[in-house]
């Protein structure tokens, strides 16, 4: 060497350098001191936070009427739903005890054999009544479940949901008492059952007709007809009006806010406490319920029901808690938390090496490699839209959906890394992997001058 570079600087120089650095420092320290007390809005995060609150109870409000509204106003779901459960061994032990025990009670059958019967031994009426009722407990359970029984039963319970939507909508109208009283009639099952029993021999009831009013069921009077109509309204508006009010206070609250990366994780920390919230309060009405069911049998079948009935809207907020979740995670990760930081630079130092032995052994990227490089913040934005797009359209965001989605983000947006091919660092020269000579001479000596640059770069 000749003295002249780096390292031939005088004591005085250095001196002077470090002055110059900490002059620059305290300049920058003033600007951004002197930009902390000139904010223009400092109202901004306490507006934001009020969104937040007003978000997190609209979350917790929208889940059930948005399901409610799906599932109780359209046919094809509330049937989907519904029919089966009739199939279910419990259900159908519950609804034949039950169809049995009215028929039996219709039809008077105990009565009727104590006027038959000889009065030497009407003592046998009670127990012939009970073996009836067990009879016809078993030949209408076996009707539940038959195929044939299910095909009339899902017609039944379609034409029925359909006439019910539209008459509390102004747009039908269901069988009316003559009190105005709007009624399902499910009197054609009983006389099947009946007809099932002469065919296994008790051919006494053959003669005897099942009550008009036996198979009546009361939906609602004529003067709960207005109310069910207000709140199917009211349904109606609450279906979409809440989920659009949830998401539109979450968004304003993280462009409002002055720190927008930690509004968006607060945001997925709301959606995902919201669920959780909205899980225990649907388990605690569970458990109250059916806490006022006695009866073993019909207990069991309540069961089912709910669990049939009531688990999508479960899945449905484990969907929304598992997106909030991905939310906040993705905006900690993004943050300056020591944790964050290790983990963001392990991950680039694994990317980085790749790339760097990658290089090593190609002499010109490919076109594949130079596009991705070329394009590659418009991938991974794209690649963000996409999934949230896929999100959007499906009928319901479930857990499952939301892990898989995240997954899938989180591989393409690796291979963007893997594929694409950045620039070497300037001041290098590339060589091919077994190349020697002068190219391997120039990569030594840039190797040898940097080692010797160090030291003088640390002071």
């Amino acid at each position: 060497m000749n003295g002249e570079g780096p390292e031939a600087k005088t004591e005085e120089q250095l001196k002077a350098e470090l002055t110059r650095l900490r002059a620059e420092k305290a300049a920058l320290q003033a600007e951004l001191q002197g930009k902390k007390f000139k904010e223009p809005f400092p109202w901004r995060n306490l507006v934001a936070w009020i969104l937040v609150v007003l978000a997190f109870i609209m979350a917790i409000a929208a889940t059930p009427a948005s399901w409610g509204h799906d599932y109780l106003m359209d046919t094809d779901r509330f049937v989907a739903t519904v029919a089966p459960l009739v199939r279910d061994d419990a259900v159908a032990q519950a609804l034949s005890e039950r169809a049995a025990s009215r028929l039996v009670e219709a039809l008077d059958v105990q009565d009727r054999l104590d006027r038959v019967l000889p009065d030497e031994i009407t003592f046998i009426a009670g127990p012939i009544t009970s073996g009836v009722e067990t009879l016809a407990q078993r030949t209408a359970k076996a009707i539940l479940q038959s195929d044939q029984f299910y095909w009339v039963w899902e017609k039944m319970l379609r034409f029925a949901h359909s006439t019910a939507v539209a008459t509390v909508r102004g747009e039908g109208a269901l069988e009316l008492t003559g009190e105005g009283d709007i009624v399902l009639d499910i009197g054609d099952l009983l006389v099947e059952l009946k007809a099932r029993l002469v065919d296994a021999g008790l051919t006494f009831l053959e003669k005897v007709p099942v009550p008009v009013d036996a198979g009546t069921v009361v939906l609602f009077t004529a003067d709960e007809l207005g109310l069910v109509q207000g709140l199917v309204h009211l349904l109606d508006t609450l279906n979409w009006v809440l989920p659009a009010l949830a998401v539109l206070f979450l968004v304003a609250a993280v462009l409002i806010s002055t720190d927008r990366r930690r509004f968006l994780m607060v945001s997925g920390i709301t959606l995902a406490l919201g669920m959780a919230i909205s899980l225990i309060g649907l388990n605690y009405t569970r458990n109250y319920l059916l806490d006022q069911i006695k009866v073993p049998t019909n207990l069991t079948a309540a069961q089912v029901i709910w669990a049939g009935v009531v688990d999508n809207l479960v899945q449905i907020q484990a969907g929304i808690l598992a997106l909030g979740v991905v939310v906040s995670v993705g905006a900690a990760v993004a943050g300056p938390y020591k944790w964050a930081l290790w983990l963001r630079n392990k991950t680039a130092n694994l990317f980085v090496a790749w790339q760097d032995r990658r290089r090593r052994g190609v002499k010109e990227p490919g076109p594949v490699g130079k596009f991705v490089e070329a394009h590659k913040m418009a991938l991974r934005i794209g690649g963000l839209v996409l999934i949230l797009f896929i999100l959007l359209l499906l009928p319901e965001v479930k857990a499952g959906a939301v892990i898989g989605s995240a997954i899938a983000l989180v591989v393409y947006w690796a291979v963007i890394e893997l594929v694409r091919s950045p620039a070497p660092p300037e001041g290098t020269k590339e060589t091919a992997a077994g190349d020697e000579g002068e190219g391997g001479y120039e990569k030594g000596e840039e190797k040898e001058q940097t080692e010797k640059k160090e030291p003088t770069e640390e002071q």
